[in-house]
Parts: C-alpha cells; structure tokens; sequence
C-alpha cells in the first residue's frame, strides 16, 4: 500500500506541472461564468444548475480525464518515459492504478473548485445553486471511474497518443449516442453520468443496485484488462 500512495504522489505531480489543465478550467470557467450571470438576471435560476451539471458531468470532465489519461500513458508508452516508472520495485499493475487514480483524483480537484465557483455565485444572489449539489457531484463521480478505465485501456494499447485520443472521443460520442437515441441506455454505463437524477425518481433498492453494477462492472473489467495489456507489454 505504500508503493501505491507513492506512485500515486509521483503521477500526481506529473499532472500537477503541466499548465493545460489551469488553461481548460479557465475556458470553462469563462462561459459558466457568463451563463450563471444571464441565468440570474432573465430569472431562470434552475438552469444554471442544469447547465453546471451537464457541462461538468457529461463534457468537461470526461474531456480531462481523457487528456490526464493520454499524459500519463499513451505519451510515456510513446516516449517510453513510461520505463522509468516500471523499473522501480513496484508492479505494474500498482503503477497502472496510480496513473488511472492520479487522473480519478484530478478531476475531482477541478469538479471541487467548479462547486467552490458555484457556490460563490449562489452567495452573492447570482443564481441559488443547491446544497446538496456537492454530494450530488460525489454520487455522479463513481460512472468516471468506468470512463477513465475505458480511456487508459484504449491508451495502453495504441501506442499514438494522437490515435489513443482521437478513438477515445470518439467510442464516448458513440457510446453518448447509443444511449440516448438507439434505447442503449440501460447497458451503457454513460448513460449514467448524471445519475444523481435517481435520487429524485424514487428509485428502489434493487434497481440502484442494477444500475451500480451497470457502471462499476465495465469499470473492473476495463481496468483489469488494461493492467494485464501492460503486465504484457514489452518495451
């Protein structure tokens, strides 16, 4: 456990360094912005909480966690940077997670300080944003955990970080359209981005378990196989 948390620190700050996440949350941060002030003053305050949680739920944080995915993996495979980390006494598998773990943790940072932003609106009478939101957005953090598994597996097997990328966003856009056009959505687990709308459903026991499952199985098996192809992978 204290190879994990130090390999975890070491890809943290990997991502920590590079200055595109800061420039992606200020591009964000810009229309949010503007959209909270347009949202308070024509009176439609509950939109801003749904243009917040479908911006952040189902764009922005699959798109950094599509990006931290690419940094970690699919670039250090590419420039084999990546050797440096698996000649250390630690399993590949334990560096696997790290990476799939320090990309997890990032975009939980960014979905915090969104939720600080938005939360500073509500307090100065821009907008009112919920005060359950906050564990509304921890509810809907457990469907990225698949997601970013889904990623790192494509990135371990395409040696191009460009390609790795490319059929990431694309296979999400495809698997979005499924779900919402071609009656996928009960097998698609990002059907379930925003899940934390079950709450409001009146939702049973037995169905919140059948959707759990739909979003942590994929997760566990894209996650495994991806630390098996690397387990595998020779460089």
């Amino acid at each position: 456990m204290t190879s994990f948390f130090r390999a975890l620190k070491g890809e943290m700050r990997k991502l920590n360094k590079r200055r595109k996440y800061n420039v992606l949350f200020i591009l964000l941060l810009i229309p949010y912005m503007i959209g909270r002030v347009v949202a308070a003053f024509t009176h439609m305050n509950a939109a801003s909480g749904v243009v917040l949680g479908n911006t952040l739920l189902m764009f922005y944080l699959p798109l950094i966690a599509f990006v931290g995915v690419n940094d970690l993996i699919s670039s250090e495979i590419k420039e084999r940077s990546i050797q440096h980390c698996l000649i250390k006494p630690v399993s590949r598998m334990t560096v696997y997670i790290a990476k799939c773990a320090a990309v997890f943790l990032k975009c939980a940072r960014h979905a915090f300080w969104l939720m600080l932003v938005d939360y500073a609106f509500g307090f100065i009478g821009i907008g009112s944003g919920s005060y359950f939101q906050i564990f509304y957005l921890v509810f809907d953090m457990i469907p990225l955990f698949a997601l970013i598994a889904f990623a790192a597996l494509i990135s371990v097997c395409v040696n191009s970080p460009a390609l790795s990328m490319l059929l990431t966003i694309v296979a999400y856009i495809a698997m979005i359209v499924a779900g919402s056009f071609l009656g996928w959505s009960q097998i698609m687990f990002t059907s379930y981005m925003a899940w934390h709308s079950m709450l409001h459903g009146g939702i049973g026991i037995i169905g919140f378990i059948e959707r759990l499952l739909i979003v942590i199985a994929p997760g566990i098996v894209f996650l495994t196989s991806g630390a098996i192809v690397l387990e595998r992978k020779r460089f």
